[in-house]
């Protein structure tokens, strides 16, 4: 079983930003939006931050 740690949820525009801290010891994001569908980023973060600030970058686009 996977162990992941949930750092932040954030909404934001009616999306639910989570970041959290993956098995490969780096952090990203997932991202539900509207009707429930998710996107999940594969792309690795350094940060909490890093992540934070990707991912409420692509929820700026999506939201669009």
């Amino acid at each position: 079983m996977l162990k992941i740690r949930i750092k932040e949820v954030l909404v934001i525009k009616g999306c639910i930003l989570v970041v959290y801290y993956s098995p490969g010891k780096c952090y990203q994001f997932s991202i539900v939006v509207h009707g429930g569908e998710v996107i999940d980023s594969r792309e690795i973060f350094y940060s909490v931050e890093a992540a934070r600030e990707k991912g409420k970058s692509v929820i700026r686009t999506v939201s669009r």
